[in-house]
């Protein structure tokens, strides 16, 4: 069922994939592009005028680099090596290539996650219908769904995260080391694809010593070691140092831990005021009741409870310390990396009937209002966010299906597995009766 789940949710996000957004954010194509028909991550060879220059990237010994963690242009180019063994190319077919790589990197490993998601929610105690809340909520009612329709380093890494951290808190002191080896591994690709929850990396390094004793972290720490070694492969190429980041070789000082009262206001203001555009409260209220039930769950997931607040406190006190707070964006994407456990959060909402209306209620606003931006565009300066409803009325062409390439692929491959799904449910339907 779960494969199915899986399939249909993964469809889903592969036809909200709005061209024109892939048009106008081309980093990760432009890369992807470089590395696969020249070999190399530097940019300003391509035949493609948009993939020779870029608001994030910065020039190094002669060299135009990005400035964002390798992982994901190596993620978009796997998918398009595989295309160009077909002939289909960036250059001639750019929409349906932007389209295909997207699909194949952000799209298919947040769907994977979203269904481990719901098993290791189903897994901690939570009943079904709360665990479909729960999974459907962070699924399609989080800024996560509107960022599945491009190639984001930071929806990779949220993805890494979440697999690493839900995958640290199953494991125990008396599990095999190679068990153990591989889950410190996940943790250190975090990295490969983002340094904005690197924090939170170093904060699952601590737990794993005072959950796994000390020779359990030893070997997590090991393996994170190892899971890293792609990230020091590729600084040390580029930048001569296995230890210096895209952002510090290119002095990108705005995403430095900066203390400052008068950033700390206004970043409280920008994340959590119902008056700001890219609040939670404005763009998926829903996760705001996450976040305050994660203070609250039982005490038989307190270990779950001391994590996620510990990852709610770290990275909320980096964000309201930094230089930037993401600039265009469809919500708060640097939120991104603390979904999850907000998610989790929900599962205290449930105690009597108020509670759940107003959990259900903040679900049914944050669904529609993200669904509205995974249609339209996430990673531009537009007034969508603002004003959604006003927006579909006066620019209706932003949101057109012939916006989106993989509409004629998908859509009779959804049709199929939603029979499939009503045929699965209605047999095991019998089954229990």
């Amino acid at each position: 069922m779960r494969v199915w789940a899986f399939l249909l949710i993964w469809m889903v996000y592969g036809a909200m994939i709005n061209a024109s957004e892939l048009r106008t954010y081309a980093l990760a194509q432009g890369v992807a592009e470089s590395l696969v028909e020249r070999g190399t991550f530097t940019l300003g060879h391509s035949t493609i005028p948009d993939f020779n220059s870029s608001l994030d990237s910065f020039s190094f010994d002669g060299k135009l680099l990005p400035a964002k963690q390798p992982g994901v242009f190596f993620a978009t180019a796997i998918p398009y090596s595989f295309l160009r063994l077909f002939g289909i190319r960036y250059e001639g077919f750019r929409d349906f290539v932007s389209a295909w790589t997207t699909w194949w990197t952000s799209g298919l490993l947040t769907a994977w996650f979203v269904v481990c998601f719901f098993g290791f929610v189903r897994k901690i105690g939570a009943r079904r219908g709360q665990a479909l809340v729960i999974t459907s909520t962070l699924a399609f009612g989080t800024n996560l769904f509107p960022y599945t329709g491009t190639p984001h380093h930071d929806v990779l890494a949220t993805c890494m995260l979440g697999f690493a951290s839900i995958g640290l808190l199953e494991l125990h002191p008396g599990r095999r080391p190679v068990s153990i080896l591989i889950a410190g591994a996940l943790l250190g690709l975090v990295i490969f694809f983002s340094m904005l929850p690197a924090l939170l990396v170093a904060t699952c390094l601590l737990f794993s010593l005072i959950h796994l004793g000390l020779r359990g972290g030893a070997i997590y720490g090991a393996g994170f070691v190892a899971g890293y070694l792609p990230t020091a492969l590729y600084n040390f190429h580029y930048f001569g140092n296995p230890l210096t980041q895209a952002n510090v070789a290119g002095n990108y000082s705005n995403t430095f831990f900066a203390p400052s009262w008068s950033t700390f206001l206004i970043r409280w203001n920008e994340y959590l005021s119902p008056m700001s555009n890219m609040s939670i409260a404005h763009t998926m209220p829903v996760v705001l009741l996450g976040v305050i039930g994660i203070l609250f769950l039982p005490a038989s997931l307190h270990k779950i409870r001391n994590l996620g607040f510990a990852f709610l406190v770290i990275h909320m006190t980096y964000l309201f310390n930094m230089g930037t707070e993401g600039h265009c964006q469809f919500g708060a994407r640097y939120l991104m990396p603390i979904l999850p456990f907000a998610c989790i959060g929900l599962m205290a909402w449930s105690g009597n009937a108020l509670q759940r209306t107003l959990v259900v209620g903040a679900w049914i606003y944050s669904v529609t209002f993200n669904l509205i931006g995974a249609l339209g565009q996430s990673m531009i300066c537009t007034n969508l966010v603002q004003s959604p409803i006003k927006t579909v009325l006066s620019t209706p062409e932003l949101f057109s299906a012939d916006q989106r390439p993989l509409i004629p692929l998908l859509a009779v491959i959804s049709a199929i597995l939603c029979l499939v799904l009503i045929k699965k449910y209605r047999s095991i339907q019998l089954q229990s009766r």
